[in-house]
């Protein structure tokens, strides 16, 4: 889940908040601030930092909150959820 979640993480990172519809605001920002938890060491980003340090538990609901933006954005186009 890590190694996914920072491919997740390094793709979301360049998205500003107001590039999403309000109603997944929130969403995006519990997933980024989740992705972004600890504080980097050395030249490591955040990101890294954080997927050192939590828990399977944890970055298994931050992956199924990026699958429920993704499935929201592709409902809101008029595609199916994956």
């Amino acid at each position: 889940v890590r190694d996914r979640l920072r491919v997740a993480g390094q793709t979301l990172l360049p998205l500003q908040l107001n590039e999403f519809p309000k109603s997944l605001q929130q969403d995006f920002k519990w997933v980024m601030d989740q992705l972004t938890r600890y504080d980097a060491l050395g030249s490591e980003g955040r990101i890294e930092a954080t997927m050192r340090r939590i828990q399977n538990v944890t970055g298994e609901k931050i992956a199924q909150r990026i699958v429920a933006i993704y499935d929201s954005l592709r409902v809101a186009q008029g595609l199916p959820p994956i």
